[in-house]
């Protein structure tokens, strides 16, 4: 007789009644999206932890509160479980970038540039040992999701130009410049642990000089 606890989901309403089998998700009443990131924190933390080397899925599963093998109904792997955290803390990233996407308000775009300077710095700081963990130590480069946070800065800065904020004569240019500065400048902050006012006052210091804000 099937289990009071296995409820349909929507996995289990694309199977037959005799296929169906019960799942951690359907037992703790917990939908699969939601597991998936529970497992994530918890690989999170075990990495940090334990580093990648010692690491096992088994240690993830524990510490997400999981049978083992639930873990492998998500991720096949510990590399893939990387793989995730990697893009969940990418797309994290870009959407505090993508901010820049959105219409200025008071004080213009270079108000808008000012209070970025701040929330990129609160962010990093906060996930400083989760990002070198996932790329420095696990070996594996930023470009893909600087280019996609250049290409936000490329509009930004071309949005203020026209507005007549910004003088500069190529935005494409200055904002590769500028981010490529802001990225160099963040982590030297955040290794001698410079306070956030110190890093925005410096950061600032250089989109004044390239940027040429007009108040």
């Amino acid at each position: 007789m099937r289990s009071s606890y296995h409820r349909a989901c929507s996995t289990c309403a694309t199977r037959s009644f005799a296929t169906c089998s019960p799942c951690d998700w359907h037992r703790y009443g917990e939908l699969p999206e939601v597991r998936r990131e529970q497992i994530l924190d918890a690989a999170a933390t075990v990495f940090l932890d334990r580093g990648l080397t010692q690491a096992t899925m088994a240690d993830v599963a524990e510490a997400a509160g999981v049978a083992k093998g639930t873990i492998y109904l998500y991720f096949d792997s510990k590399s893939a479980v990387l793989t995730a955290l990697r893009a969940r803390y990418t797309g994290q990233w870009l959407a505090q970038s993508g901010r820049l996407d959105t219409p200025p308000g008071r004080g213009g775009h270079p108000r808008q540039l000012r209070s970025f300077l701040a929330e990129m710095y609160d962010f990093h700081a906060a996930n400083q040992r989760l990002h070198h963990l996932l790329f420095h130590t696990a070996e594996v480069s930023e470009d893909e999701p600087l280019e996609q946070a250049r290409a936000t800065l490329v509009r930004f800065v071309t949005r203020g130009a026209q507005a007549g904020e910004f003088a500069v004569d190529d935005p494409e240019e200055t904002a590769s410049f500028l981010l490529d500065g802001l990225h160099g400048l963040l982590l030297r902050s955040l290794q001698r642990n410079s306070s956030r006012r110190a890093f925005v006052t410096a950061a600032w210091s250089l989109c004044e000089r390239l940027l040429q804000p007009i108040s």
